[in-house]
């Protein structure tokens, strides 16, 4: 039956994905495509104004990139067969087969994959493997809605090859970024331990891993310092209130004391200003992908990559429109009151989506965000069938999102009061929802209501309780998976498409775990730091990412970039050779390497440590003698300090190794560095 296909030439065209096929042949066939299966690969065939077409689907990137020159540096590569390089792609053998069976024959072929760059390439390695690009088609839509696939259809454009091309030098440069670094890394250790052991490093993954390890050593060498608060409490008709501190801590316990005295003595608090205003919180942006990623995190502890997944799904069951954009601006081209409309039809939503009709016009609240492919997330306003529970959550939210962001603002009622207690500031502050509008449908924002009641500028209020209270400087957060995302958004390094991927790397590569860099990741992250510290920067990765912007513009070429990749890298890779020319391992000081000095972790001393210790509790030791400097203005004994500061669970782990390592030596030994 297969040689019936195509016999007489066709017009073929590449989906994405089975799934996606399926959608695109139903949609411009009316329901009346023919489903076939070639080598196990289904495919769907219609005529149509007397033409033969033929939806035939990939499984995504079928080629990648390989080399067969051994050592480093390597810059000779080419395209192959994914299945013949990497595992777990045997199954794209049938893929191929179905191609070479089908595109040949065809006349005309058009790209029906996903509009992105990673989607322009996909198809655009096809049709050049199997047929002719010159012959070649786009179509371009951002949901699988049978309009807009048909809409689409009718009207085809030209190859995006300046998208094609950025993809490609985005590949061919990672490729050789990542395969020479990873290579030498992978030949230091086998010189330092004398075995192989698979390492990575990449272009937008070694400055990542390196934030999380600038972070881990400064959380885990925190030393907290005490701080004193005089917290006032003032009695009013309905009942006790706890003014907010309006200046800065007391640095010392005897100030924040002799202050405290003073305000009981007083026994009153005097109201300087009342401040009430309606305050109005515009409705949410439309949702991109790092947007919603950072709250399904937030809200659900989803990460970043596996939400990203189910948004997938959502696409290809065309519920949403395509989820791997960063705008966050919605078209007024797409017809929201029909969305909505059909949205209403579910009861959860159908309050908000009712009110909104009512609408003489629906103008979203768009946000700054721009992407020249796609607009913001939105729902099609088809009706899910059947949702796993984290399908429907992810879901939820952009529906949500969508809605609320064509409602009303959200209004505050809020006073403040203002009130001097013996010349330093503090606060009373009620709040209270005026109008929810938007915070109706998306009700992820908590606003804690809190009434006080009258008050005028003149008043005293009379104070009831004054309280010293200890607080402490904090560590910076840790990152988790969502703050690391919004990171690397914040660097301008990586891709909406590719960031959660490559923080996944991390934890797979076992260089992160839970929020900290592990001895791995320390190690990997040391021996990059001595040998290859330029292309850890931040700056070069942005740079780059720069250039493959101005490629997507038309305004580069490929081969500009790839030749400054070969050149970074390969002055960084002769830097490096030259470098472990006389290796002696015994000389090694990286960071989680363990091979003996430091008395509590066995990693290499700090040259400049009384204790031996590593780097990083060489550094917890000395932030403990600074810091120490700030508790002694109390009165606190060496001892004593260290005893408050090892129960404090803030105080970083590295701090606490570093006091437990104290108390075994002698104590008059510890307090002649203090």
């Amino acid at each position: 039956m297969s040689k019936d296909i195509c016999s007489r030439g066709c017009i073929a065209i590449i989906a994405e994905k089975p799934r996606a096929a399926a959608k695109i042949a139903n949609a411009l066939s009316y329901g009346r495509a023919r489903k076939v299966s070639i080598y196990g690969i289904p495919i769907w065939v219609f005529n149509q104004k007397g033409r033969e077409y033929v939806v035939i689907p990939s499984a995504g990137h079928l080629f990648s990139i390989d080399t067969d020159k051994p050592g480093i540096p390597v810059f000779e590569y080419m395209w192959v067969p994914r299945y013949e390089v990497e595992k777990g792609y045997k199954h794209l053998r049938k893929f191929f087969s179905a191609f070479s069976e089908i595109l040949p024959k065809a006349l005309e072929y058009i790209n029906a994959c996903d509009y992105d760059i990673e989607g322009s390439v996909i198809g655009y390695m096809i049709v050049k493997r199997w047929g002719n690009v010159s012959r070649m088609k786009r179509m371009k839509f951002s949901s699988l809605v049978d309009e807009e696939l048909r809409r689409s259809f009718k009207n085809l454009e030209p190859p995006d090859l300046h998208m094609v091309e950025a993809g490609l030098a985005r590949h061919e440069m990672d490729w050789i970024w990542g395969i020479n670094v990873s290579r030498a890394l992978m030949l230091l250790f086998r010189k330092i331990f004398s075995e192989h052991k698979i390492l990575s490093a990449g272009r937008v993954q070694t400055p990542t891993l390196f934030e999380v390890v600038r972070n881990t050593i400064e959380r885990s060498t925190f030393v907290p310092r005490p701080l004193y608060n005089v917290n006032i409490y003032v009695n009013l008709a309905s009942g006790e209130y706890k003014l907010e501190q309006g200046e800065e801590h007391f640095s010392k316990r005897s100030d924040a004391v002799s202050y405290a005295k003073k305000i009981r003595e007083i026994g009153y608090v005097l109201v300087t200003n009342v401040d009430r205003r309606l305050i109005s919180y515009k409705p949410p942006h439309p949702y991109n992908l790092g947007d919603i990623q950072r709250d399904a995190y937030s809200i659900y502890k989803i990460s970043p990559a596996k939400t990203l997944q189910i948004l997938e799904d959502l696409y290809l069951d065309s519920l949403i429109s395509y989820p791997r954009t960063n705008s966050q601006k919605l078209p007024s081209t797409i017809d929201h009151k029909d969305i909505i409309k059909r949205i209403a039809s579910m009861p959860k939503y159908s309050s908000a989506a009712l009110k909104l009709l009512k609408k003489a016009q629906l103008i979203p609240n768009n946000g700054p965000m721009e992407d020249p492919a796609h607009p913001a997330i939105y729902p099609t306003g088809e009706v899910p069938k059947r949702l796993s529970d984290i399908h429907g959550k992810i879901y939820d939210l952009v529906v949500r999102r969508y809605l609320a962001t064509f409602l009303e603002p959200l209004i505050v009622e809020s006073k403040m009061v203002e009130l001097d207690a013996l010349g330093r500031r503090y606060f009373l502050h009620g709040i209270r929802i005026y109008s929810k509008g938007w915070l109706d449908i998306y009700p992820f924002y908590n606003i804690r209501e809190k009434e006080i009641p009258q008050i005028m500028i003149g008043d005293r209020l009379k104070v009831s309780r004054v309280k010293i209270a200890i607080a402490y400087t904090r560590p910076e957060p840790p990152y988790n998976k969502a703050t690391l995302l919004k990171w690397m958004e914040s660097q301008g390094i990586g891709t909406e498409a590719t960031r959660a991927e490559i923080i996944e790397t991390l934890y797979k590569r076992g260089y992160v775990k839970g929020s900290e860099a592990t001895r791995l990741g320390l190690m990997v992250y040391s021996a990059i730091e001595k040998y290859f510290s330029d292309l850890s920067k931040v700056g070069l990765t942005r740079r780059f990412e720069e250039m493959l912007d101005k490629i997507r513009r038309g305004e580069l070429k490929r081969e500009h970039i790839i030749k400054e990749t070969k050149i970074v890298v390969g002055e960084a890779i002769k830097r490096f050779l030259k470098g472990i020319e006389d290796l002696d391992p015994r000389e090694i000081r990286f960071l989680g390497i363990g091979l003996g000095g430091c008395p509590i972790c066995k990693d290499p001393p700090d040259p400049n440590s009384i204790y031996k210790f590593c780097r990083i509790h060489e550094i917890a030791y000395r932030r403990l003698i600074e810091t120490y400097n700030s508790w002694r203005e109390d009165n606190i004994g060496w001892k004593e300090y260290l005893e408050k500061v090892s129960r404090l669970k803030i105080t970083g782990s590295k701090v606490k190794e570093v006091i437990a390592y104290l108390d075994k030596i002698s104590e008059n030994r510890a307090g002649s560095y203090t």
